[in-house]
């Protein structure tokens, strides 16, 4: 008898916990972009590619993981963008990875700026063709892809933060 009387304190508590959940990520979530570019190092003499050549562009590429993250390139991304973004904040939008057993490194930002993705990817690209070939003396770095970006950015967080607050 007390429950029917009072049936409208669950749905009051639910439509307040759905409300601030949706006020939450609305305000406190942004929406990021994503831009995948891949690099091929090439470290060759003349046209032959022995196996000892693709043993050093192998590990050369787990080097080129952290060049890619020094200073030196992204403090001239940085000033690409016309100091947009500080150095510290571009290196938070980036993570490279090198995938087992290859010479790819793939470079990937995510930021909440769908052409300053873009952009950075760009640069980044751009910078680490010849600067890893003057700091680590390979022969070439060529881009397979500066990557595309989506018009759409991903805001599967915010639904989710919703429908945990419907739970």
């Amino acid at each position: 008898d007390t429950l029917v009387k009072r049936w409208y304190i669950p749905v009051v508590i639910i439509l307040i916990s759905v409300i601030t959940t949706t006020a939450y990520s609305l305000l406190n979530i942004f929406p990021s972009y994503s831009c995948t570019a891949k690099l091929y190092i090439i470290n060759k003499e003349e046209n032959s590619l022995s196996s000892s050549d693709l043993a050093v562009s192998t590990s050369l590429a787990r080097d080129f993981e952290i060049i890619i993250n020094d200073d030196t390139i992204i403090g001239e991304v940085a000033q690409e963008l016309n100091y947009k973004y500080s150095a510290s904040q571009i290196k938070s939008f980036i993570s490279v990875k090198n995938p087992q057993n290859t010479r790819i490194i793939e470079l990937t930002v995510v930021s909440p700026e769908h052409e300053i993705t873009k952009q950075i990817t760009s640069s980044i690209c751009d910078i680490t063709q010849y600067k890893l070939i003057d700091i680590m003396g390979v022969d070439r770095i060529s881009v397979i892809s500066k990557g595309s970006i989506s018009v759409t950015p991903a805001r599967t967080k915010q639904i989710n933060i919703i429908i945990y607050g419907l739970l």
